[in-house]
């Protein structure tokens, strides 16, 4: 099991934060708490919109380099493909 935020920033002004949990290939959406997650996205608002509309792919965006990440990069690889099959990670 492995925890991730995405939050979206705008000039590094923290707007809104979601966290998911990635098991066995299954994103499931969970409550941000005090314990750190193992991998942190940062992304803007318009980044956030595109990939709750589904325009814009999790992966795409952090090979782009639109997307920053934070933390363990071999979770990074582990959770990025099911991050990308995941509909609505971000909530909607």
């Amino acid at each position: 099991m492995n925890t991730v935020d995405f939050v979206v920033a705008e000039r590094k002004k923290e707007l809104e934060r979601h966290r998911v949990v990635v098991a066995d290939g299954a994103v499931t959406a969970s409550t941000v708490d005090d314990r750190k997650p193992e991998v942190t996205f940062t992304l803007t608002p318009t980044d956030a919109d595109a990939i709750k509309r589904g325009a814009l792919d999790v992966s795409v965006a952090f090979m782009r380099g639109t997307m920053k990440m934070a933390g363990d990069s071999a979770v990074l690889f582990h959770v990025l493909p099911a991050l990308s099959r995941a509909p609505s990670i971000l909530g909607s």
